[in-house]
């Protein structure tokens, strides 16, 4: 849902944090353009953790990589990698990382 929101109502959060999503069903939502926003400070996290099921792990890295090279996009991405980490057990662990994500970088604060 975090990632639907992000695609058809960009600006409806600043910030969201997608821990350890799925793309199923929906692949091709989640790899075309999401709807336009003139808002310019919004942040999306997608976080990963490294023993999760292979499919998923892959499916995120995939992501990673599409929206890392897109030329236009509403949001800042990152994507972070909970090490050791897997889907269910590491929920905490990824909302810290991405919190501190969408608070750091530059100019970040709504």
């Amino acid at each position: 849902m975090v990632l639907y929101s992000a695609f058809t109502s960009p600006a409806f959060f600043w910030g969201r944090i997608a821990s350890n999503p799925t793309f199923t069903p929906g692949w091709n939502r989640f790899f075309s353009p999401a709807e336009a926003t003139e808002q310019t400070d919004l942040g999306l996290v997608v976080t990963s953790g490294s023993r999760d099921h292979q499919d998923l792990r892959h499916a995120a890295l995939e992501w990673a990589d599409y929206w890392e090279s897109a030329a236009t996009k509403p949001w800042a991405t990152q994507v972070v990698t909970i090490e050791g980490g897997t889907h269910a057990a590491d929920s905490a662990n990824s909302y810290r990382a991405g919190m501190v994500w969408l608070f750091t970088r530059a100019g970040s604060l709504p």
